[in-house]
């Protein structure tokens, strides 16, 4: 064989290399924007969710959630951002996990996909008075004991507060498209700083 013939060959395998390593970052990328665009339909579905299930304050100044509504709520607007497929489709119904909803005494859990049926109150260990990281804590090992789910929330009450659980929040853990377990939450904030 001559210096050319070489030439060609190697020429021939660098384009086949180059061209892998293409479609390899083109394939990164797109299960990349996809991920985030999930994330952010998940997000939207749990903020809007709990806006449609708020119903008012009752006298003591909790808010009061229809968690049925809410559950229906983000079953319907995930119908329509998902490509306007149908929730109950394999695909989907196997994404998404479950639905938590926390208030100051407790959490209540619902298996979307399946039932739609909220769980009682789930007590914290002191109730009112059980500290912030301890409320995360509790939901995190409920969540990994009953549905097999390792989640990590940030749990302490200092600056990364506001992206964490707050006394009424909703959340919906789900599979992103790697696979990887993640939660979308929404929170009724109040008006004043000051907590009774």
């Amino acid at each position: 064989m001559k210096i050319t013939d070489f030439c060609i060959i190697f020429t021939v395998f660098v384009i086949c290399f180059f061209d892998c390593m293409a479609l390899r970052q083109q394939i990164a990328y797109e299960i990349l924007y996809q991920n985030n665009r999930y994330n952010v339909i998940m997000d939207n579905a749990v903020e809007d969710a709990l806006r449609a299930a708020y119903e008012n304050i009752d006298i003591n100044g909790s808010p009061q959630v229809n968690l049925n509504t809410a559950a229906s709520f983000l079953t319907d607007e995930l119908s329509v951002m998902l490509n306007g497929k149908t929730f109950m489709s394999e695909y989907y119904r196997d994404r998404l996990v479950c639905m938590v909803y926390a208030d100051r005494e407790g959490f209540y859990y619902t298996d979307v996909k399946d039932s739609r049926i909220w769980s009682e109150k789930q007590k914290f260990s002191n109730g009112e008075a059980t500290e912030h990281s301890h409320k995360v804590n509790e939901i995190e090992s409920f969540i990994y004991k009953k549905y097999n789910v390792l989640l990590s929330i940030p749990a302490n009450d200092g600056e990364s507060h506001e992206n964490t659980i707050d006394d009424y929040t909703m959340m919906a853990i789900y599979k992103d498209y790697n696979g990887m377990y993640c939660f979308s939450a929404a929170a009724i904030k109040r008006k004043s700083p000051m907590r009774e």
